[in-house]
């Protein structure tokens, strides 16, 4: 994934500080770290799977309302 990320920002030539500081890729770092904090302790055990689901179900809900819409 880095590999990808470094390529595309090569490609595009931004700026890796204003990628890092901006709002969208805090948010998809923090969702990724709360998805695969979930997947982890569901697999080690200590998470059940109802709550798992939940805690999944809740972070993609919050993710869509905060894509922007788009009027045609």
């Amino acid at each position: 994934m880095w590999d990808a990320f470094w390529r595309t920002v090569a490609r595009r030539q931004e700026s890796v500080r204003d990628i890092l500081l901006s709002p969208a890729f805090f948010y998809t770092v923090a969702v990724m770290g709360i998805v695969a904090a979930t997947v982890v302790l569901t697999l080690a055990g200590r998470l059940k799977s109802e709550s798992a689901g939940q805690l999944l179900s809740g972070i993609v809900g919050y993710v869509l309302g905060q894509m922007p819409r788009h009027r045609d």
